[in-house]
């Protein structure tokens, strides 16, 4: 439904103070190129909504989609910080349950993954692929 082109993540700490997380999504659909940049109560409630912010004008009904539940296993333990990590995240819109996996060296990489799967796999349920193909533009 979209292919993904980057995202960036930046968490601000202060002493006294609530920390602050940005994401900026970019992503390409129908040949359009969209950028969005939310903050969130951190880096995965971040990505999650600048990700949405790129779709939500042309997709309302992602914004029934929640997450129900993260959860992080560490793949090799004896490599410490440095192990690769499989995310897990369950989802739901009301109407039904699903869950979405991404794994990486990086968690916020393989956070990612996981939501943008989600939303692409939400968009597909939504929009038939054959309503996307259709383009009954013209011009003069």
């Amino acid at each position: 439904m979209f292919r993904a082109l980057g995202f960036e993540v930046s968490t601000r700490w202060r002493v006294a103070s609530e920390s602050v997380t940005t994401a900026t999504a970019t992503i390409e659909m129908l040949d359009n190129v969209l950028t969005f940049t939310a903050e969130g109560v951190g880096p995965i409630h971040a990505l999650d909504r600048a990700l949405r912010g790129c779709l939500s004008s042309l997709y309302p009904a992602l914004g029934t989609v929640v997450l129900s539940d993260y959860r992080v296993t560490v793949l090799e333990t004896a490599r410490g910080s440095a192990a690769r990590v499989r995310v897990d995240i369950d989802w739901s819109s009301g109407r039904r349950k699903w869950n979405t996996s991404g794994t990486s060296r990086n968690v916020i990489e393989a956070s990612w993954t996981a939501i943008a799967d989600s939303v692409s796999y939400e968009l597909e349920r939504e929009v038939p692929v054959e309503e996307l193909a259709l383009d009954e533009s013209w011009a003069v």
